[in-house]
């Protein structure tokens, strides 16, 4: 919380993408390959000022980009 609002942050552009493949008898088995913040972007989730003693910011970082499968069957 930054009480005189001058607390600012770049835009950023987040990029997830997923491709998935299904396969078997009608198609009950599924294989999902999948990326989140793939460009792997760096921002801001949480920003306090300090305004009391030092008049330093702390900050929350995003998570970095992650990928994975997912593994899923219909029964």
């Amino acid at each position: 919380f930054d009480l005189a609002n001058t607390a600012e942050d770049e835009a950023y552009f987040i990029s997830n993408a997923q491709i998935s493949y299904l396969f078997g008898g009608d198609n009950q088995h599924q294989v999902t390959l999948w990326g989140k913040n793939i460009l792997d972007e760096e921002y801001f989730i949480q920003r306090f000022t300090n305004t009391v003693g030092l008049g330093t910011d702390t900050v929350l970082l995003n998570e970095p980009a992650t990928f994975g499968i997912t593994l899923r069957t219909n029964f």
